[in-house]
């Protein structure tokens, strides 16, 4: 656990045993509360806690399904993360947001359940009329590129109705690189991300080298010239 994170969790515990002294109901009835608690024990690995908090409440709110399903799929806890997504689903108590989605398609990115994305992806357009975002598409594209289907992947950007942002790009790249998918599309995800982030993307270049040792062609020479050039 990150030093940081250890000084938070131990501030984090000492206010909560502070507030439940001072309130004489404790803190169970407290939704906000328990969500602030949820988010903070979860993030940091004190996943037993998080869900003890989250077993006591009497009542939640779609937050507090959310912050546990981020807090298990954030820490490789899987199956814990799906089915207390199909818990949330099943029990009817709140309205699934786009948020919801976004914490199960994490959850499949650990386990590589390509099928699993590809079904919760649907059902939230399909069943639920959520319009996907960003963070969704990213989701769906980090999974299928870890599982090296590239093309499908790619198929996906494509049709996005958003401007895919650097964070796709990247592990567009990064699955063309270790799948060998050929020094032309490595170098257009290569120049997308440069494009985005202003030139000065350093691990590109690295990511790029690694994937073609053997290669010396111009395109590369022009990108590592240009970025010796702006760093002066």
């Amino acid at each position: 656990m990150p030093k940081s994170c250890m000084h938070d969790t131990h501030s984090g515990i000492w206010s909560h045993l502070y507030v439940m002294r001072q309130c004489k109901n404790g803190v169970a009835g407290d939704v906000l509360m328990n969500n602030s608690l949820i988010d903070m024990y979860a993030p940091c690995g004190s996943i037993r806690m998080a869900w003890q908090l989250f077993e006591e409440m009497p009542e939640r709110d779609v937050a507090s399904w959310n912050a546990m399903i981020f807090g298990f799929a954030m820490h490789g806890y899987v199956p814990e993360a799906l089915d207390t997504f199909s818990q949330m689903c099943i029990t009817g108590e709140v309205k699934l947001n786009s948020i919801s989605f976004v914490g199960v398609l994490t959850a499949c990115r650990p386990g590589g359940l390509v099928g699993a994305g590809r079904r919760y992806f649907d059902l939230t357009v399909s069943e639920y009329k959520i319009v996907p975002q960003i963070e969704h598409y990213g989701c769906v594209v980090h999974l299928l590129a870890r599982a090296g289907l590239v093309e499908e992947a790619i198929d996906v950007v494509s049709s996005m109705p958003i401007r895919p942002d650097v964070v796709i790009w990247r592990s567009l790249l990064n699955a063309c690189c270790k799948r060998k998918a050929g020094v032309a599309i490595s170098e257009l995800l290569a120049q997308q991300i440069l494009e985005l982030d202003g030139g000065f993307s350093r691990g590109i270049y690295v990511i790029l080298f690694r994937s073609m040792p053997q290669q010396t062609n111009g395109m590369m020479l022009e990108y590592l010239g240009d970025y010796c050039l702006r760093r002066g």
